[in-house]
């Protein structure tokens, strides 16, 4: 009888931690060849912090010559393929579903993204705005999220640079995942992969 409170004042314990938030920040800057990266977490209310190191770096494009010794070799097709899935009926609803929870747990304090991208021709530029347009309109939230992202048409240049806060609950997302992986359409899923 003892093994059975300690075990259950044990799996108390973890589901009292997976209660408390997690805040998450983070700065992320790309502009003319130079990229920078940092970020923190913040756990029990600030008394567990966790920096994650960021240090400046260049992007240099490497002059390798062509390998033609090399034999080209073809690669096997796996056993497994995730495209099979999607073949599952109901299970693309499925997956958004779970992306949109997932979503809803992620609690934004403070978003600010800003950006420019061109792709030195026009039309090119223009179909990739068609899709980064309509989603820079969705993340603007008024007093929450600030995003910025303009085309050039005239040259190739990917800006960007990103800030931000977030909380997450750790214990609202192992439920979600919990409810995802448990359900009878995943399973359907899973098995169309193995065949």
């Amino acid at each position: 009888m003892l093994a059975l409170w300690i075990v259950l004042g044990c799996l108390l314990t973890l589901l009292l931690l997976l209660a408390v938030p997690v805040d998450m920040s983070y700065a992320v800057r790309m502009e003319a060849g130079q990229r920078s990266a940092r970020g923190q977490f913040r756990w029990f209310f600030g008394l567990v912090r966790v920096k994650l190191p960021g240090k400046p770096s260049r992007t240099k494009k490497a002059d390798k010559p062509p390998d033609k010794d090399k034999p080209k070799t073809r690669s096997k097709p796996s056993r497994h393929s995730p495209l099979a899935a999607l073949s599952v009926e109901g299970f693309i609803g499925h997956l958004l579903r779970l992306v949109r929870r997932l979503l809803a747990g992620l609690h934004i304090h403070h978003l600010d993204i800003r950006g420019r991208l061109g792709l030195g021709d026009p039309a090119d530029t223009g179909l990739a705005w068609a899709l980064v347009g309509p989603i820079s309109v969705l993340l603007d939230a008024p007093g929450v999220t600030q995003v910025d992202i303009q085309p050039d048409f005239s040259q190739e240049v990917l800006d960007f640079s990103s800030n931000g806060r977030v909380r997450v609950v750790p214990l609202e997302y192992l439920t979600v995942m919990i409810r995802f992986m448990v359900s009878p359409t995943t399973f359907r899923a899973i098995r169309a992969m193995r065949s």
